[in-house]
């Protein structure tokens, strides 16, 4: 079934919509309506994505490269600016930022808000009945969207280069809160970065959306943090296919929701603790994965759009893919006393204040290795003046290879949110 969705395009005159060596503005007899966008079919653990007409798509790619100019282009986080004339809000402009809510790990440019980690998403409220994002993408990048926490687009689908992506149309009754989350994790150049809002003439962003908790979570992980493989009930040569993955339906983020909490998740299919080589693929410790700004695109440059002190609670999943790389193993004292050294500095070389509540998670899948260097991690934590240290071990869900599907993230979810209110987390 297909809806029509408007969209704020130019298709004629397009010189005179962007001032291409103009200072003209578009008039309304310059706007025509409609893109088709399929209507998302998300039932019994798989998903079709949302596509776009390729044909108007490449007239929106074409109208937006033709228009590019200084002009109207904002290369400066401070400009004072934030509105043209199209009401188009520019998300590297500080003012803007003001209103803008951002969770999960993401990062301020001159270009716009990257998005390029699990779950990091854009949120703010707004009067405008209509608005369009326009972002800069690789290609098989999903996201979804909610609108007053209803979700509207499930597992929507970047192409390559310029995307126009409608978040909401026909809103009525005065303020909305929307929100535009990434629903896979960063792989192989999988980049995401937002690059503006487009509202309805003289509409803005109104107030800014706040997290009545007050609470920062972090989660630390590998494949499972990341819901590798989540929308399939069992094995699939293709698993590793982003189509099989969504963040939104993986224990970090369904946790973070349950308890209101703001959230960042720092997690890559594949990782260790320790390097780990797989054929042609070396992973990075995940130590070294954690402070980089983006591993795949910058293996120098230090992420820095966060402090590890605001955070109030961090989960660490790690150390299945040690114990499948044969450098863990719960039967081996030698390893168990490196891995407890291992643990203890993961913690205090990202820099986690003392009052920080660090909870450890073994299980899920065949694995719980790292349940003694856990414990031995608790108590050398202890010594060094971290009180706040538990040690979860999950039962195991999966004996056969595969990873949690939707249905075990989710009782993953009601286990953990149980154990942290029974041990006093939250």
């Amino acid at each position: 079934m297909k809806r029509i969705l408007g969209v704020l395009m130019s298709i004629i005159l397009v010189a005179s919509l962007c001032g291409c060596g103009k200072n003209e503005s578009a008039t309304s007899s310059d706007i025509v309506e409609v893109i088709y966008e399929e209507e998302t079919i998300y039932e019994g653990g798989s998903a079709m994505s949302n596509t776009i007409d390729e044909t108007i798509s490449s007239e929106l790619d074409s109208s937006y490269n033709e228009c590019v100019s200084s002009d109207n282009v904002n290369t400066s986080s401070d400009n004072t600016s934030s509105e043209t004339a199209e009401n188009k809000l520019l998300l590297n402009d500080s003012k803007v930022l003001e209103k803008i809510k951002l969770n999960g790990r993401t990062q301020k440019t001159k270009e716009g808000i990257v998005l390029d980690y699990t779950a990091s998403a854009i949120e703010f409220n707004t009067n405008s009945s209509s608005v369009l994002l326009q972002i800069e993408a690789d290609a098989g990048v999903y996201y979804s969207v909610f609108v007053d926490d209803e979700l509207k687009t499930a597992r929507g689908v970047t192409e390559q280069g310029v995307n126009f992506i409608v978040l909401a149309r026909g809103l009525q009754g005065g303020q909305h809160n929307i929100k535009f989350v990434r629903s896979t994790e960063g792989r192989s150049y999988n980049s995401m970065t937002a690059v503006y809002l487009q509202l309805d003439e003289g509409k803005e962003l109104v107030d800014s959306a706040k997290n009545d908790s007050g609470v920062l979570i972090e989660f630390l992980g590998d494949s499972m943090t990341s819901g590798y493989g989540n929308l399939i009930e069992s094995g699939s040569n293709n698993v590793s296919d982003f189509k099989y993955e969504d963040s939104l339906n993986a224990y970090p983020y369904l946790v973070a929701s349950k308890l209101g909490f703001d959230y960042r998740i720092i997690s890559m299919s594949g990782i260790a603790l320790k390097e780990r080589k797989i054929n042609t693929t070396t992973y990075p410790t995940f130590y070294d994965f954690y402070k980089l700004e983006n591993y795949y695109k910058d293996k120098s440059t230090l992420y820095t759009s966060s402090n590890p002190q605001d955070v109030d609670i961090v989960v660490v999943n790690l150390g299945t893919n040690d114990a499948a790389n044969k450098t863990l193993s719960k039967n081996d004292g030698e390893m168990i006393a490196k891995y407890i050294d291992i643990y203890t500095n993961l913690i205090t070389k990202i820099g986690y204040a003392k009052d920080t509540k660090i909870v450890f998670i073994s299980g899920i899948m065949w694995c719980h290795d790292q349940l003694p260097a856990y414990n031995g991690a608790k108590d050398k934590l202890n010594a060094l003046g971290y009180n706040n240290v538990y040690v979860y071990d999950i039962p195991t869900y999966r004996t056969d290879g595969n990873h949690p599907s939707v249905k075990d993230h989710k009782d993953i979810a009601e286990k953990i949110t149980k154990f942290f209110k029974e041990k006093g987390v939250v």
